[in-house]
């Protein structure tokens, strides 16, 4: 059930997003990093950006910093 109801629905969505004038001028454009950048640095920065986030959740396990109680 829930493959179909996704499907469908990402289906819609995608013929929704492409009909409206307004939604396609908000959007924005593509860009491909390494067009811009080069594969090397996308790929230092990529492994840099993984790096700190990996620094940056094992920092909130320990400290519980991030957390928001509810």
């Amino acid at each position: 059930m829930a493959l179909v109801f996704f499907a469908s629905s990402n289906s819609l969505t995608k013929v929704w997003l492409k009909s409206s004038e307004t939604l396609q001028s908000i959007q924005g454009f593509k860009v491909y990093l390494p067009d811009y950048l080069g594969y090397e640095i996308t790929v230092i920065g990529t492994i840099g950006l993984l790096f700190l986030w990996y620094i940056l959740v094992t920092y909130n396990e320990e400290t519980d910093k991030f957390v928001v109680e509810v």
